[in-house]
């Protein structure tokens, strides 16, 4: 996807470069045999999820990362960005399922953390509204780090 602007790769930010790096290194064989495979996946989770309306889960299971070294501390120990992002979300983007990432805290040192709202097919709509009764009931997506000035009100 990102082959027409490899040519301008230093114009991304430092972990969208590594994102797009790391899946030039995805074989065509590899992600046809992770296609065939999708739809076993697609239908486990729906069975798994066949009696609820939706999941509530960690957003990445860590405070928000920190760019400059492209890793999350998470528990005290750094980890890079690609071991800890993708170990919550991945599941849910090979499905297809919606799933709907918003801030749900503070962690130990102040920084935001998150969490997923996961819906069945085509249920984008409730997770939004479910997303929409949560931050009705609090005001986490409205606080950002004492260090840092946002625009928002």
């Amino acid at each position: 996807m990102h082959d027409p602007a490899f040519d301008r790769i230093d114009m991304f930010d430092a972990g969208a470069r590594k994102r797009i790096l790391q899946g030039r290194e995805i074989s065509a064989r590899d992600y046809l045999n992770a296609l065939r495979r999708r739809p076993a996946a697609i239908a486990a989770l729906a069975e798994a999820m066949a009696d609820v309306d939706v999941l509530a889960t960690p957003g990445i299971g860590g405070e928000a990362g920190f760019l400059e070294t492209l890793d999350v501390d998470v528990d005290g120990a750094r980890v890079a960005f690609q071991d800890i992002i993708p170990r919550n979300t991945m599941l849910f983007d090979y499905t297809g399922f919606p799933a709907l990432m918003l801030p749900s805290g503070a962690g130990r040192s102040g920084m935001p953390v998150a969490m997923q709202i996961v819906g069945k097919p085509f249920e984008d709509g409730l997770c939004l509204a479910v997303g929409e009764a949560f931050q009705a009931l609090t005001d986490h997506h409205r606080r950002a780090p004492e260090d840092v000035e946002t625009g928002f009100v």
